[in-house]
């Protein structure tokens, strides 16, 4: 009902032509689709159903999903749980993030056309400025025209600050799990544990001797 909601104020304030943010989640990285696929081939379970190109289509967002299916089919989660999550942790690593644009429409995640955020004003000031425009469409209709060139002039900036600041909570939540994980493991130091490499980078090359691994 929440994305309903959501797709369909969207849907009706475009058709109104009304200023307001949407929620725009953009394509996945086609370089790193392909570099999915070759992945795939190397571990002899390829993925020949739709091209990079395809994939990243908006008119066939279907196939993203349909490559994660064939993740789940070709590796069993019980026998081989690390490689799982190393292939579908790759594949989330291709997508765009989502931001708030008042020009940009569309959710590729969601294979939405229309989508906004209008439901959560407690989380999200991009809903609640939803809401307050919405509100003056339905009870104050006769300001509506007058409104419309303020809301130009102010959503750019709204937009930009409401997807900085999500930016900023993402980071502050990663951070704080990785204390509680500290946390959780400080009397654990010295036990050997198995685990999985799921990416290899400039920064870990620095720091590591790779023929030790």
């Amino acid at each position: 009902f929440m994305i309903a909601a959501n797709e369909v104020v969207d849907k009706e304030l475009t058709g109104r032509g009304i200023p307001f943010p949407h929620r725009f989640h953009d394509r996945p990285n086609e370089k790193k689709i392909g570099e999915l696929l070759d992945l795939l081939k190397v571990l002899n379970i390829p993925y020949e159903k739709y091209t990079p190109k395809e994939i990243v289509d908006y008119r066939n967002r279907i196939a993203f999903k349909d490559l994660l299916d064939h993740i789940g089919n070709s590796v069993d989660m019980n026998d081989n749980i690390g490689l799982y999550n190393l292939l579908i942790s790759k594949a989330l690593g291709c997508m765009s993030r989502a931001k708030y644009s008042m020009d940009e429409t569309g959710h590729y995640g969601l294979n939405k056309d229309y989508y906004c955020h209008f439901t959560s004003p407690v989380r999200r000031y991009a809903d609640l400025t939803v809401q307050r425009i919405l509100w003056d469409c339905v009870f104050r209709q006769n300001d509506v025209p007058k409104k419309i060139d303020k809301w130009r002039s102010l959503l750019p900036e709204i937009c930009e600050k409401a997807s900085k600041m999500e930016r900023v909570a993402d980071e502050c939540e990663a951070e704080v799990y990785k204390m509680q994980v500290a946390g959780y493991m400080e009397d654990n130091i010295g036990s050997e544990y198995v685990g999985t490499i799921t990416d290899v980078n400039k920064k870990l090359i620095g720091i590591v001797d790779l023929r030790d691994i």
